[in-house]
């Protein structure tokens, strides 16, 4: 699925994907002053 970062109003968009096993939790910390972030979760908490 391609979606166009201008049909989002976010030009800056950009796409990763991890995956995690259960109870894994992300191995770094990380902040950005003005870049959004956007999360799909499909199974699990996403805590």
């Amino acid at each position: 699925m391609a979606v166009r970062a201008e049909a989002l109003r976010s030009p800056e968009l950009g796409v990763s994907r991890f995956t995690y096993e259960p109870g894994a939790r992300m191995p770094w910390g990380h902040r950005h002053r003005v870049q959004e972030e956007a999360y799909v979760v499909v199974a699990g908490s996403g805590r």
